[in-house]
């Protein structure tokens, strides 16, 4: 008896000299150049300051928000947030996912936000520690689930959208019919047509039964025509994939070109002031405002959901998911990324999946058989 109280002695005297030099790496491991708080503070704010004023809006939204959380967690399990140890920073990741429910998109969010925050301050990055790597693994494994497609906004729908919605004849119709149509051409993410200014707007003409050249391309304003054909281009300055702003260029169709001017006309805009937005909040009253939100796009989007009757809601992304699989069609993926403006062929590949299923290996062998059901199910 007496050697087994003398090993649980040890091994108890044992655990607490682990947990003691443990803390003490981990103490070390966290701060080893030993950078005082004073300087910590006035790093990180000089690079807070930068970030404001450089990054976009909504990122920065994001990651204030995700450093919110961050430290309401760290408050929550009781440890220190700057800088964290590797074992205090699974703390607050466990707290997050479990008592929180945070979704993995949150919580990579959040650890992107923390490396930052960490390394503008002068600490080194807590979860690149190979400890917390491996709890990052556990939590991936245990929240991943098949991300969900944006519904597409095929080509029938939009015609029909833009049918309807002409044919009810209110300003707000006109500013949703032509809005869908200038999506599905460019391919635009809701950010991006809110952000539409009339000077990114131009068109060119084709005299009909000719095979002239087009004229030059003229910006707005420009009159409504029935006699030519018409197509235009849409300049996109900045977006998603492109925060420095270099700018692309997006198609437009000869109905978008059409219903531009429709729209002009119809909701009285002053296209003098080529520096105002195309597409304009309206309220209850049919009163317009300035340039429609994001959120004011995602609404529309959500609306056209019930003018098609379908059980599905459309999204921001719906006219881009819908346009990528109709183009995919009758064009090379270099030249479906570039209408798009995608850097990498992953996301055209990933809205079309669900098509090329019918293009597959064993849709072409059932379409060389071209048999009827000759599988005989009636007794």
């Amino acid at each position: 008896m007496n050697d087994l109280a003398n090993l649980s002695k040890s091994v108890s005297v044992f655990e607490d000299h682990f947990q003691k030099r443990l803390a003490e790496i981990e103490l070390h491991d966290a701060n080893p150049n030993d950078v005082d708080d004073e300087t910590a503070t006035v790093k990180l704010r000089v690079w807070l300051e930068s970030y404001k004023r450089n990054s976009a809006p909504n990122t920065y939204r994001a990651y204030m928000g995700a450093w919110e959380r961050y430290v309401s967690a760290c408050t929550a399990v009781g440890v220190n947030w700057l800088p964290i140890t590797a074992s205090n920073i699974i703390k607050v990741l466990h707290y997050l996912e479990v008592n929180r429910k945070q979704k993995l998109s949150t919580l990579r969010l959040t650890c992107s936000m923390v490396n930052n925050f960490h390394d503008a301050a002068g600490y080194p990055k807590p979860t690149l520690n190979k400890q917390v790597q491996s709890e990052l693994k556990g939590i991936r494994r245990r929240l991943k689930v098949a991300s969900k497609q944006a519904p597409a906004l095929t080509e029938v729908h939009k015609d029909q959208i833009i049918q309807t919605y002409l044919k009810e004849g209110s300003i707000r119709s006109i500013r949703d019919a032509c809005m869908v149509s200038v999506m599905f051409d460019s391919l635009l993410r809701r950010s991006e047509v809110a952000n539409i200014r009339m000077q990114d707007i131009h068109e060119r003409s084709f005299p009909l039964g000719t095979s002239d050249k087009p004229d030059r391309q003229l910006p707005m304003p420009f009159p409504y025509r029935s006699n030519e054909r018409l197509d235009g281009r849409l300049h996109i300055p900045s977006s998603k994939t492109d925060q420095d702003g270099h700018g692309a260029n997006g198609y437009l169709s000869p109905d978008s070109i059409r219903l531009i001017s429709f729209m002009v006309d119809k909701c009285g805009l002053d296209v003098r002031d080529s520096d105002s937005f195309l597409f304009r909040g309206i309220d209850n009253s049919g009163n317009l405002g300035e340039r429609i939100s994001d959120q004011g796009v995602y609404r529309a989007m959500q609306k056209m959901s019930e003018v098609i009757g379908t059980k599905f809601k459309f999204t921001g992304h719906s006219c881009r998911v819908g346009a990528c699989i109709l183009i995919s069609k009758t064009s090379s993926t270099a030249e479906v990324m570039k209408a798009g403006r995608w850097r990498s062929p992953a996301m055209p590949a990933y809205y079309t999946r669900n098509e090329e299923v019918y293009e597959g290996a064993m849709a072409k062998y059932h379409k060389h058989r071209d048999e009827p059901n000759f599988i005989n199910l009636q007794n």
